[in-house]
């Protein structure tokens, strides 16, 4: 595929612009400053992992092995923030990346990241909802969606898209949370993360399988990550995030930030607890 055939930045429904997302402008600040300005995701540390940056490589390094990406691939990074992983995948693989976010934010950093990295012409970064995107049917031989399914209304829209633009044989790969225990998960998280929009994490890791099968996938297989996890909360990235709830509280600092981080916390909380899980799905169309 050449770039040139990829579609223009496409509204949600085909008439009304994208949501304008004002508030991934300042969280972006947050991460971009204390955590990273290429990723968002969760970092994989293992025994030989030295600093943060490696470790958030190895959540990107990890995904790619699952699916035996090859330098012939054209890949959909579905959710692609900052635009790190489509980067990594290029530069490793040489293979040809399209990713998508709904916040300019993060479209226009992956842009500038992407032209840091001289990777322009492999990666291109457009503005699109990962549930009704512009690409043409059978586009691409895999999709990644790595943490980005948390902000769908409804995953199942999300599978459905991916169904439909990956090649027959074709493999998706997501990263996601999960409900971890059958009983009381849902109703901690609900009420955590009650007028927060596109949050979904209301299925367990079965549950998850399940629908994914669903959505016409095959071959399903789920792997859990958390045993590598750090959470935020328990490094040294908390200080920042204590400082600007504060901050937030006293409306020195937008209050989008605030609830965004506060939201993180309450995550980690689940996290630590065992409500809630981390795994990384892979299927066959």
């Amino acid at each position: 595929m050449n770039h040139a055939d990829a579609p223009t930045e496409r509204t949600v429904d085909g008439d009304s612009p994208l949501p304008a997302h004002d508030s991934f402008r300042e969280v972006h600040k947050y991460y971009n400053r204390f955590y990273s300005t290429t990723n968002l995701h969760y970092a994989q540390w293992d025994s030989k992992t030295k600093s943060t940056k490696e470790a958030i490589q190895n959540t990107n390094r990890i995904v790619c092995e699952m699916l035996c990406i090859k330098n012939s691939d054209v890949i959909l990074d579905a959710g692609c923030g900052p635009g790190g992983t489509s980067i990594y995948i290029a530069r490793r693989y040489g293979a040809r990346v399209e990713g998508i976010d709904a916040s300019p934010a993060h479209i226009d950093q992956a842009r500038k990241n992407a032209a840091s990295e001289n990777m322009l012409d492999l990666v291109r970064f457009s503005l699109q909802d990962h549930r009704h995107t512009g690409f043409h049917s059978a586009q691409f031989d895999n999709v990644i969606a790595i943490e980005s399914v948390l902000a769908s209304e409804n995953a199942a829209d999300f599978l459905k898209e991916a169904h439909r633009v990956l090649k027959r044989g074709g493999k998706i790969a997501i990263v996601t949370m999960h409900l971890s225990r059958s009983t009381g998960g849902a109703s901690i998280f609900k009420k955590r993360h009650a007028g927060h929009a596109a949050f979904e994490i209301n299925r367990s890791k079965e549950e998850f399988c399940a629908i994914i099968e669903r959505a016409g996938f095959r071959n399903v297989q789920a792997t859990d990550l958390m045993c590598q996890i750090r959470l935020v909360s328990r490094t040294p990235f908390v200080i920042p995030i204590v400082i600007i709830l504060a901050l937030s509280k006293l409306k020195i600092v937008n209050a989008a930030m605030g609830a965004h981080l506060q939201t993180l916390l309450e995550t980690e909380r689940a996290m630590a607890k065992g409500d809630l899980g981390m795994a990384a799905f892979v299927a066959e169309r």
